[in-house]
């Protein structure tokens, strides 16, 4: 039973890596730096602003929130870290064409 559990929950999880992988790839001027079982680290285009703004943004103008990539270390300000393994690939794949909006 529990072997049943996690065997569909890593599908799921993958399923989900997979849609952010894909639909982040096409965003011009966004790069998906690295990506583990549930976030993702992506490089925003946005050369001279603090991670920290780029993020308020994103939730301000898109709805979308992330963390920024100073939280995580210095020299990070070019990366934001996005959340996916608690979300359907429907709201992943939503999220990459607000990202679209703003280019």
């Amino acid at each position: 039973m529990l072997e049943n559990w996690r065997e569909q929950n890593r599908q799921e999880i993958n399923r989900r890596a997979s849609a952010m992988q894909s639909c982040i790839a096409p965003v011009p001027g966004w790069k998906l730096n690295s990506i583990g079982a549930y976030f993702a680290f992506v490089r925003h285009p946005y050369s001279g602003r603090t991670s920290a703004d780029v993020a308020q943004q994103l939730a301000e103008q898109l709805g979308l929130i992330t963390l920024p990539g100073s939280y995580f270390g210095e020299n990070l300000d070019d990366f934001l870290r996005l959340a996916f393994a608690n979300v359907e690939v429907s709201p992943i794949q939503e999220a990459c064409t607000r990202l679209k909006s703003l280019t």
